[in-house]
């Protein structure tokens, strides 16, 4: 919860930011990665009222969990489904370094991609108690896990093959580049958003591709053996 409270307050900083200074939004380098502290705003001050349900129905250790599978599920859900759209946005930067992509397409890509994890899990979850059910996860059905954790996989794959395409190509750009004295500040600006970008790749491959890749792995080699059980 406190993690999530100075998140809201980074990137609400970002966002003023960079809402207030008119160099800042005509240039189109900063726009994905405003995008991306957007997108972390509302992932993490919506995930506040989710962690509040989880610690003001804590019980002490011992007692059996018993959730309100209802209010679980509506407070989780849309933080689950801005999760897919945090990675689209990632994966969109690294795309962004290497074809300059425009953002207004990108961030609706990434919402309307939010908007399909929240339709596959409404229509796939038969909303009910569990019984020692400590998560979100645990309320949803195995279709939607299998869904969510494999496709949060293959974008965060897509991620991690970019980010290392990335670091390929400005090498590679950099040791070819001509001087010309007419492009030295544009040279300048791109210089800058490609450090901060690769600055934000490489955090976010460390705690959400990797994790995420991870999970995703573990999910469905799960899913696997569960289903050579039966």
């Amino acid at each position: 919860l406190i993690i999530c409270t100075f998140q809201v307050l980074a990137n609400l900083i970002v966002l003023i930011a960079f809402g207030g200074d008119a160099k800042l939004r005509r240039n189109p380098n900063l726009i994905l990665l405003a995008s991306l502290a957007f997108i972390d705003f509302a992932y993490a001050l919506l995930s506040i009222p989710y962690l509040i349900i989880l610690i003001t129905f804590w019980v002490p250790e011992g007692e059996e969990f018993n959730y309100n599978a209802v209010m679980v599920i509506y407070s989780g859900a849309m933080p689950a489904a801005l999760m897919k759209s945090g990675c689209t946005i990632t994966t969109l930067i690294a795309l962004d370094r290497v074809i300059a992509l425009y953002f207004i397409g990108g961030f609706i890509v990434s919402l309307l991609m939010a908007l399909f994890d929240l339709t596959i899990l409404f229509r796939f979850t038969h909303i009910h108690a569990v019984p020692g059910c400590t998560s979100f996860d645990c309320f949803t059905s195995t279709k939607f896990r299998a869904y969510w954790g494999l496709s949060n996989m293959v974008v965060n794959t897509i991620s991690c093959i970019l980010t290392i395409a990335l670091v390929i190509g400005l090498k590679r750009l950099r040791a070819n580049r001509q001087e010309h004295l007419s492009r030295v500040r544009q040279a300048a600006r791109d210089k800058s958003a490609d450090r901060v970008a690769m600055y934000i790749l490489i955090v976010s491959a460390v705690f959400g591709v990797i994790p995420g890749t991870i999970n995703g792995c573990a999910e469905f080699t799960h899913i696997v053996v569960c289903v050579s059980i039966l």
